[in-house]
């Protein structure tokens, strides 16, 4: 639908008020809400398919000075409503700032199916299900019958969930609201029932995703499975599978190839693989593992040392099964994983994407430096990516070869944060033709690639977690960091040892990642900038600390 030619102007209503969520130990301020490793507001505004036209209204209930003003809240308005304590009074207190005679209200943990709504509507799920701690409708014989949100219910009796969304004219939402008693301002259905009831507005049906409920997490989780290099990625709930499909067929062949040859000790930390023939392959069928993904845990969730003990030692368990000395291939030249890679993206970043002088100052980057967070003077990228490809030809000309993982990022390590067990995804896979073997990879790359994000917080950039300003030949650069980051970066630096191998050397592989990756993130010349900076920083020695933000 395209919600342009319906509305030539649209005012949205995100409430982030005084939500607190009892979901997978949720610990941020509400308007940081996930799914998954991706921020609620992301998803909300990807799906409904904003104009130019359209202002963005964020209702927060803290003090504005304590708002961080991350990337994905770039081209927000904010609203504080603080002190607010029902969503009525969220809703009242934030008309007094929205421009806009149509306002469409979105609550934080819903995540929209239908771009758009009509005018004069009240959202409710598709599919009647039993209720439980929401409010709902029964439409039986052609009558509305309203359940609210305190209201008995029996477990076997269906209704269709409040989605919590409204598109209201803002003279009726001012009458509406004023009508709702003050024991009923914590049920936003008391106010559907008068636009309903009184303005005779529409009740409009959608799919519900919503990451309020533990009912409804899983599904709405599955929505936003990260596809990346895949055409698609669809959960089958009749096998409870994962299927993973691509155009590209030589990825879905070699990563099959990959699964199958694992030795049987290493097959534990995949799921179980239920494809089984290369012939003709268009998918990949796998075990679905309902853990949340190492960067979701690390970012979002309120989780203990105990259970960041486990999840370390779990992982360097399963780092040490793959990298055992009985397990080596043979020694080779790797520039494949380093140099090669690092030239090759480089040049592509500087003639397919910077020729076009979409970005001035990542061209000022490259060429003559930058001034970061006030007083830190940062090289040039060509003087940084020169001295680093001569360190990484200096140290890829002979070095041991393993069947590994090849991208050990926190999105690719699936974790139960309660016992520690762990599932990896996302092999990389790499063909050597000429030995007819699959997936040789340098221990040494897998520890940058922990280690990017273990101490150098790449999870938090691609996932928006950064605030970035400029100002003439300046930049200020702040990354999130969970508030036991230092912990949490010890543990892991303790338990792994570093693994004997120098810290100049694991600097310069981990900058590797950062700025290899440059492209790859064409699509967000902030985020590209980022990243630029912090693999800049890293190769240089630079204090870390600089750029790190806690809330």
């Amino acid at each position: 639908m395209n919600c342009e030619k319906i509305f030539q102007k649209r005012s949205v209503l995100i409430l982030a008020g005084n939500f607190k969520s009892k979901i997978n130990n949720f610990k941020l301020p509400p308007y940081l809400l996930n799914i998954g490793s991706t921020l609620s507001i992301e998803k909300i505004l990807k799906n409904l398919e904003l104009s130019q036209n359209d202002t963005v209204y964020l209702a927060i209930n803290n003090d504005q000075d304590k708002f961080i003003r991350f990337s994905s809240f770039n081209n927000l308005v904010l609203i504080n409503v603080s002190n607010s304590e029902t969503i009525i009074e969220t809703i009242s207190r934030s008309l007094k700032f929205i421009n806009g005679e149509n306002i469409e209200i979105i609550p934080i943990t819903t995540i929209p199916d239908a771009s758009c709504i009509p005018i004069k509507s009240v959202v409710f799920s598709l599919k009647p299900i039993p209720k439980e701690n929401w409010s709902s409708i029964s439409t039986k014989e052609g009558k509305v019958k309203y359940i609210f949100k305190n209201s008995n219910y029996e477990f076997s009796s269906e209704s269709f969930p409040f989605t919590g969304r409204i598109f209201a004219n803002l003279k009726d939402l001012e009458t509406s609201l004023y009508k709702v008693k003050n024991n009923d301002k914590n049920d936003l259905l008391y106010l559907a029932k008068v636009l309903i009831d009184e303005f005779e507005y529409k009740i409009f049906k959608e799919t519900w995703y919503d990451i309020g409920h533990n009912t409804t997490y899983l599904e709405t989780k599955l929505t936003s499975i990260n596809k990346r290099f895949f055409n698609s990625i669809e959960y089958n709930p009749k096998n409870d599978t994962l299927i993973k499909s691509s155009y590209d067929r030589n990825k879905l062949n070699n990563e099959l190839i990959y699964y199958k040859n694992l030795p049987l000790p290493l097959k534990r930390y995949f799921p179980h693989i239920y494809t089984k023939s290369l012939e003709n392959i268009k998918s990949i069928e796998m075990e679905f593992i309902p853990f949340p993904n190492l960067a979701e845990t690390y970012l979002f969730r309120d989780d203990g040392p105990n259970n960041w003990i486990r999840i370390v030692k779990s992982i360097k368990i399963a780092y040490d099964q793959f990298y055992k000395k009985d397990n080596l291939i043979r020694h080779d030249n790797i520039n494949y994983l380093y140099s090669k890679k690092l030239e090759s993206r480089y040049k592509e970043l500087k003639e397919n994407y910077l020729s076009s002088q979409q970005d001035m100052l990542l061209n000022k980057f490259i060429s003559k430096g930058l001034i970061l967070n006030n007083n830190i003077k940062l090289p040039s990228l060509n003087f940084t990516i020169n001295k680093l490809l001569n360190n990484l030809r200096l140290y890829e000309v002979s070095k041991p070869l393993f069947i590994g993982h090849g991208d050990l990022c926190f999105n690719n390590i699936l974790v139960d944060p309660n016992s520690g067990s762990l599932k990896l995804i996302d092999p990389k896979a790499y063909p050597d033709k000429s030995k007819n073997i699959v997936g040789l990879v340098d221990p040494f790359y897998d520890l940058a690639k922990l280690n990017h994000s273990f101490t150098y917080l790449y999870d938090s950039i691609v996932n928006n977690l950064y605030k970035l300003n400029f100002k003439d030949n300046e930049i200020n650069l702040k990354i999130y960091a969970p508030n036991n980051y230092y912990q949490i970066k010890n543990l892991f630096c303790d338990e792994f040892e570093y693994h004997n191998i120098e810290k100049k050397l694991l600097r310069s592989l981990t900058s590797n990642l950062f700025l290899s990756m440059l492209p790859l993130h064409c699509d967000d010349s902030n985020r590209m900038l980022a990243l630029a900076i912090v693999g800049n920083v890293i190769f240089n020695n630079i204090d870390f600390e600089n750029l790190i933000i806690k809330l």
